[in-house]
């Protein structure tokens, strides 16, 4: 007999994982909708930066980290979880349905580390991977049945790709949306981030106390404006590339640009994050000019100036040459490394559920 209050604790569970799932600025764009034994995932399109957030695509991303940290905490329980995308059609804000069905499972394991994973965003030390780490991460795209894996460590291409990763901090400081969009989700404090539990995290950026006390000079309009003047963006720019530019590059390429694509790539970035965590090894998402290259690419540009659209455009070249893509949809770039323990976690909120019938 189906037991309703046993499964819902089951789905409460199974969901306080999921939502453990990485997101843009720790946005945390879903909430939940449960009947029985399925569960509605619906999207929050306000939640994410909208010039990153091109057609909802880090959303989407987002989500499909969260579907993986499902599917995989239904194994723990003894679940398998059925996954159905866009089950209302793609324009609708429910991006996928669950179905848990139980039944004889082989618990995953890669959950204990959905609970460990972070963003490293410190530098790598210039450890590569070993040939059956980089096998691991390449079969990744075969249990998700989905997309391809690129992995670059050759240190000049690495270094190379670290400068282009770089642009992306001389567009946001010197674009005023991109600018203002950025500073009201940092989390400066502890009590600030344990209040909000959403938002960027200042300990996660890695920040040494002189650098954290410059940044938060920016984060005014008219200061940050007077030394963009000086060149301090660059300077930036410059400083960050070193941090970008080591441990092993990597990159997430799908068949096609649709919403199925991006979900099934957050579902591969997700997997392998975890991968990496098990490993002991660091994983930092760097999708800045990617995503801002989404929209010039569509010419839905409406806030980033002819000087940026260039430096992007040639960033974008230059990636796209040093991870040799030459077909398919690039999703995600993100570095994985030995970087030690980060800094600070992020907080998450407790899932957003209401129960239908």
């Amino acid at each position: 007999m189906f037991n309703l209050a046993y499964m819902k604790q089951i789905i409460l569970d199974i969901l306080k994982a999921g939502v453990r799932a990485p997101s843009g600025d720790n946005s945390q764009p879903w909430r939940f909708e449960i009947k029985d034994n399925v569960i509605f995932i619906y999207n929050l399109p306000e939640k994410d930066n909208p010039i990153f957030n091109y057609k909802q695509r880090g959303s989407h991303i987002a989500h499909g980290a969260l579907i993986e940290n499902i599917v995989i905490a239904a194994t723990e329980k003894g679940y398998k979880a059925l996954v159905v995308l866009f089950p209302h059609g793609a324009e609708s804000d429910c991006v996928a349905q669950v179905t848990l069905e139980q039944t004889l499972v082989v618990k995953d394991p890669l959950f204990s580390f959905i609970f460990t994973r972070a963003i490293n965003r410190k530098p790598y030390r210039q450890v590569l991977l070993s040939s059956e780490q980089k096998n691991s991460i390449f079969e990744t795209t075969k249990e998700i049945g989905s997309g391809r894996i690129i992995l670059v460590d050759d240190m000049n291409a690495v270094k190379k790709l670290g400068k282009d990763f770089s642009i992306n901090e001389i567009v946001m400081l010197e674009n005023r949306d991109l600018h203002n969009y950025f500073f009201s989700d940092v989390r400066w404090t502890d009590e600030e981030e344990q209040r909000e539990k959403t938002g960027l995290y200042a300990k996660t950026m890695e920040l040494k106390p002189p650098q954290l006390a410059v940044f938060k000079l920016l984060s005014h309009w008219r200061i940050n404006t007077l030394l963009c003047k000086l060149g301090i963006a660059r300077f930036i720019a410059k400083e960050n590339a070193k941090g970008y530019g080591t441990g092993t590059i990597g990159a997430i390429i799908m068949e096609d640009e649709s919403p199925e694509s991006y979900i099934r790539a957050g579902r591969i970035m997700q997997r392998v994050w975890l991968k990496a965590a098990q490993m002991h090894f660091g994983f930092h998402p760097i999708t800045g000019v990617v995503y801002m290259m989404m929209r010039i690419r569509d010419n839905r540009n409406e806030v980033l100036s002819d000087v940026h659209v260039n430096l992007l455009r040639k960033a974008y070249h230059d990636i796209e040459a040093q991870l040799g893509i030459t077909s398919g949809e690039l999703t995600i770039t993100f570095r994985i490394g030995d970087g030690g323990e980060p800094s600070g976690y992020s907080s998450r909120l407790e899932p957003r559920v209401e129960y239908i019938t």
